[in-house]
């Protein structure tokens, strides 16, 4: 899994990051809200769903980011696979935001 460059911070909500862990840890994870899943060696190569696309909307609007900034995101990474949506959203969350 890709992971936010070690130790930088994202501009709006904290770090994106590549763990490597056991399946009840991911669970765990999934159920806290200051968390967004996106994606796991098991749903890697998975096309998101609306629900999903949804909830990742949810979460990073929850952070900071302006709406039309998020749709634009949402839109861009449309029809990617997860580990796809990771590698995107890598690029464009690591634009400096003034």
């Amino acid at each position: 899994m890709s992971s936010w460059p070690r130790n930088q911070p994202c501009p709006y909500y904290g770090y994106i990051v590549g763990i490597t862990t056991t399946p009840d840890i991911i669970s765990q994870i999934a159920k806290d809200s200051r968390f967004f899943l996106i994606c796991n060696p098991d749903t890697k190569n998975e096309l998101p769903n609306p629900e999903w696309l949804l909830g990742l909307k949810t979460w990073i609007m929850a952070q900071g980011m302006p709406e039309d900034e998020v749709n634009i995101l949402i839109q861009s990474i449309s029809g990617l696979t997860k580990k796809e949506s990771v590698e995107e959203l890598n690029k464009v969350l690591s634009i400096p935001r003034n």
